[in-house]
């Protein structure tokens, strides 16, 4: 997924799935994306039962040069259970 450097307000969409392709259901939690050795960016969640989330950038939130960033979102589910997604990344176009 690619983002412009300058880009204030991008949405990025999210659904996290079971491994069975089902949504995992949100309810009670809430989700991060981490993106290497930047702060935990907290995403919004859209529709619990859906497993949907969303995080919309601020200025320079991925900083200002081109890079590409090795991330993941973590749920911080009830119960104290922590999940983290597969890997994915977010290329910074200057």
């Amino acid at each position: 997924m690619n983002i412009y450097a300058q880009d204030v307000g991008c949405v990025l969409d999210f659904t996290i799935n079971k491994t069975d392709g089902s949504p995992y259901n949100l309810t009670g939690a809430t989700v991060d994306l981490l993106a290497g050795s930047l702060a935990a960016k907290p995403c919004t969640i859209i529709s619990a039962a859906a497993g949907t989330c969303r995080l919309t950038t601020t200025a320079a939130e991925f900083g200002l040069t081109s890079t590409t960033h090795s991330t993941r979102l973590r749920v911080n589910a009830a119960g104290g259970v922590i999940l983290h997604s597969s890997a994915f990344q977010i290329v910074v176009v200057t």
